[in-house]
């Protein structure tokens, strides 16, 4: 732009030296009037010359004030039409030969350009325009300003929605972090209107509201983010506080208030610690304890608090850091009385019903052991009846004594009992339990145990529980005449145990499914009483409990099959 400014006044004093010259000459030579004539001539030349470089100066002067205000103001303005409007109305003060300045944003497709915000308004054209065609195109896929000085000789020119009266034609791009946001054009009646300089202001203005509009967005992005984000945390059932490097209360939500049954609403920017005079801060110091160091290490406790009433909360924390590299600790508390106090309620109510179940399912299995015990002639058949009435029988109590261990799992009263384990002996026993089923399905069985292996300290009868369930789950997948194997490996800390069968194989997309509950490999509620999958949830929550893992692995055999597999540690969990 200054070489332009430059070379104009380079031309005009090259003029007026020229006038001088010539007026030197014709003095010469030539008598006094026409030398009087000539300087007349030069003088006029000269004062012309400098009205024309005078206003020039000006211009320049005004244009580059206008950059540096447009430069501040763009920063200043909040709302996107507001910034729209000065943008236009800068760009018209500028280039005053423009008669209209539209400023055309792409949709979310970036496919079509729609009128944002103009200096005369053309509702009727608000369908907008193709990205990728005329002149707007152009600019948008070249990343720079285009200008037709007439449009009725450029064949790149295509007039889509343009008046009739549209001569000449700037276009500059809108662009971002390499992201194309919107074209700004400039419409005039008068063909060539448009200078280089004009050019080179635009472009300028266009690069300067490209980043106002591309921050503007971001702005309004994140505040729209955050008033969501505002929205969730206020309508939280839990309660919410999060506090600096120091302990003090940077925010909070609604429900901490019905938490900590206490007025929060002084509490912001306020230390929390015992020795507060407010109550609210010394009840979040009695519930959050002390914080974790390690702004990666988060914790979770279970309290019960008896004031104002009595509740059982669960409270997690986690750490952030914040854009000076400190850390904000995030803390929330859930108020689970209620649903401790239901779990408590169906365990109790369960566990009832064991106990009345129990005696008469006992009563049962015990009968059929004494038919088969007895020599007795052999009319009908009773040793076919019996023995189906002794093992559904004993089923079912294991079944009542997992679901009784569920439900104490749920309210949190699970009690073990540890007791020196015979592993080979128990093993033995499982297997004996489920030796009719295997029989009818004529399966051949390996068990693969350390031998000498010492008593361990183990809750048998829940292990014995898990073993049952999934051995009967191995034996209703086996194919007749099939294999299954059970494998035990030890360790001074744990035990792995893995149980194969070689029936159907389970795709990889359901193994974690089985263990919901109530699932069959075709997605069905199980009708079979054998195959509901329930003995599957209730195993891997025992397992859990006991601090172990219970998983499905790859295959059992090279042909398929399953590889149930479950590890727990030496020590009974307390």
């Amino acid at each position: 732009m200054l070489r332009i400014w430059r070379l104009r006044w380079y031309v005009l004093f090259g003029l007026m030296f020229l006038a001088l010259l010539v007026n030197l000459v014709l003095a010469l030579m030539m008598d006094a009037d026409w030398a009087i004539l000539g300087q007349t001539a030069a003088l006029a030349l000269f004062v012309v010359g400098s009205v024309i470089l005078y206003f020039d100066l000006r211009r320049s002067e005004e244009q580059r004030r206008v950059l540096i205000e447009v430069g501040q103001e763009l920063a200043a303005k909040a709302d996107l039409d507001g910034l729209l409007r000065y943008i236009v109305n800068a760009i018209l003060k500028l280039v005053p030969l423009a008669d209209k300045c539209v400023v055309h944003l792409l949709d979310d497709s970036g496919r079509r350009l729609y009128p944002r915000y103009s200096s005369h308004p053309a509702w009727e054209l608000s369908v907008g325009m193709p990205a990728n065609k005329g002149i707007a195109g152009l600019a948008l896929t070249e990343r720079r300003t285009k200008v037709v000085q007439d449009t009725r000789g450029d064949s790149d020119f295509l007039p889509l929605h343009s008046p009739a009266d549209l001569r000449a034609l700037m276009v500059a791009p809108l662009v971002a972090q390499g992201n194309p946001l919107g074209t700004i054009s400039l419409n005039s009646k008068i063909p060539g209107a448009f200078t280089e300089r004009d050019k080179v202001l635009v472009t300028a203005l266009a690069a300067q509201a490209s980043a106002a509009i591309y921050q503007n967005r971001l702005c309004a992005k994140a505040l729209s983010e955050t008033h969501y984000i505002e929205a969730i945390v206020n309508n939280l059932a839990d309660g919410l506080v999060v506090l600096d490097a120091e302990r003090r209360v940077l925010r909070y939500n609604p429900s901490l208030a019905h938490i900590l049954g206490a007025d929060v609403s002084n509490i912001i920017g306020q230390k929390v610690g015992m020795d507060s005079e407010n109550e609210s801060l010394r009840r979040l110091a009695v519930l959050i304890g002390d914080l974790p160091s390690d702004v990666h290490q988060g914790f979770e406790r279970q309290v019960e608090v008896d004031e104002p009433v009595h509740a059982s909360l669960r409270i997690r924390a986690s750490s952030v850091l914040d854009q000076h590299g400190n850390p904000e600790h995030i803390i929330l508390f859930h108020d689970q009385t209620e649903e401790l106090d239901l779990a408590r309620t169906r365990a109790h109510l369960i566990q009832a019903v064991a106990r009345e179940v129990r005696p008469s399912l006992e009563a049962m299995r015990g009968y059929a052991t004494l038919l088969l015990a007895q020599d007795l002639p052999r009319q009908g058949n009773i040793t076919q009846w019996a023995n189906p009435i002794r093992a559904e029988s004993a089923r079912l109590l294991r079944l009542m004594e997992d679901l009784a261990d569920l439900c104490a799992l749920e309210a949190g009263k699970l009690e073990w009992e540890p007791e020196l384990t015979d592993l080979g002996a128990m093993i033995a026993e499982v297997f004996a339990e489920v030796e009719q089923q295997l029989h009818r399905k004529q399966l051949s069985t390996e068990i693969l145990c350390p031998p000498n292996l010492p008593r361990l300290a183990l809750d048998q009868g829940r292990l014995s529980h898990v073993l049952l369930n999934l051995l009967e789950n191995a034996i209703h997948r086996a194919r007749m005449g099939g294999r299954i194997t059970l494998k035990v490996e030890a360790s001074l800390e744990d035990l792995t145990f893995s149980l194969i069968d070689d029936g159907q194989a389970i795709p990889a997309d359901v193994r974690e499914r089985i263990f919901g509950g109530l699932y069959r490999l075709d997605d069905t509620v199980a009708e079979d009483p054998d195959d509901t999958g329930l003995s599957l949830y209730i195993s891997r929550k025992i397992i859990e409990a006991y601090e172990g893992h219970l998983w499905l692995a790859e295959s059992g055999t090279e042909a398929g099959g399953a590889r149930f597999q479950f590890i727990i540690p030496l020590t009974v969990p307390r």
